[in-house]
């Protein structure tokens, strides 16, 4: 039976996109070995690692991730930045970041199109994904305008 919309909850995610630049020219081996490395990478970060399931939903997204914090828009840009820092000893492991703010709701049950993970879909999120995966370089990390607007009233407590 469809969930209405009137049972719908929105709420605000900052999200981080990454991906692995060039990983579908990759051998399978090659392909495992370096989603491994990312994910090993991701998951030592102390934003990731101090997070309970309610603070951070994690999203494969096969060349990839996406995490959504949803406590504090620096969150995401902490975590990018502690990633960051990490490939540096990876040379071998282009990625692309990309940050931005938006609603999301999250979906369970018949909705949700991976039954072991919850699936936050919105429409904005979506947008920036698209954008994001176009103009992004490899090693090069993006910001939407919304995610550092809500970033700096955080900082000045408002």
């Amino acid at each position: 039976m469809p969930e209405s919309h009137d049972n719908l909850r929105l709420e605000i995610g900052h999200v981080l996109f990454i991906d692995i630049v060039g990983y579908s020219k990759l051998l399978t081996e090659e392909q495992k070995e370096r989603l491994g490395q990312l994910t090993s990478i991701v998951l030592g970060t102390a934003q990731v690692r101090d997070s309970s399931d309610e603070q951070l939903v994690r999203l494969p997204t096969g060349d990839g991730m996406a995490l959504v914090f949803r406590r504090s828009a620096e969150e995401p840009a902490r975590c990018a930045l502690e990633i960051a820092e990490a490939l540096q000893k990876h040379p071998e492991l282009p990625v692309r970041m990309g940050i931005h703010s938006g609603p999301v709701s999250e979906m369970t049950g018949q909705r949700a199109p991976i039954r072991t993970f919850p699936f936050l879909d919105g429409f904005k999120v979506r947008s920036w994904f698209r954008v994001y995966s176009h103009v992004s370089q490899p090693d090069s990390h993006l910001c939407s305008f919304r995610l550092a607007v809500a970033a700096t009233n955080a900082r000045r407590g408002g």
